[in-house]
């Protein structure tokens, strides 16, 4: 199973869409015009984990807490949003008017903000 997002930007609707359906056997693939946008999101998927891991130890007012805890409380402070590693997802920079994607090889496809202006 395939589902294909285009106009991912920083990936931020492709790891919703992965959270939201954890079947191990479905592949997310994010698509964005954008090179910078992808790249940001290659790196937050690369290294948000273990910065999140960093920052939750750094932290002195949650120091009795759990680390999951930390980062419930964090996303309840609304400024902060985990990012959990998924192999499923892959993000790539390209034209969704012309994809690599074969035909009637994708499940689903989400778009976000692609058609605007």
């Amino acid at each position: 199973v395939l589902i294909v997002d285009f106009g991912c930007g920083t990936g931020t609707s492709t790891r919703r869409l992965a959270k939201r359906y954890s079947d191990p056997n479905v592949k997310f693939v994010g698509i964005d015009l954008s090179p910078y946008f992808v790249d940001v999101g290659r790196t937050l998927l690369k290294l948000a984990p273990s910065a999140m891991s960093t920052m939750s130890m750094d932290d002195n007012n949650n120091s009795g807490n759990s680390q999951q805890q930390q980062q419930q409380q964090q996303q309840q402070q609304g400024w902060i949003t985990a990012i959990d590693p998924d192999p499923r997802i892959e993000l790539r920079q390209g034209n969704v008017a012309s994809t690599p994607i074969p035909s009637d090889s994708a499940s689903v496809v989400n778009l976000t903000f692609v058609l605007h202006e």
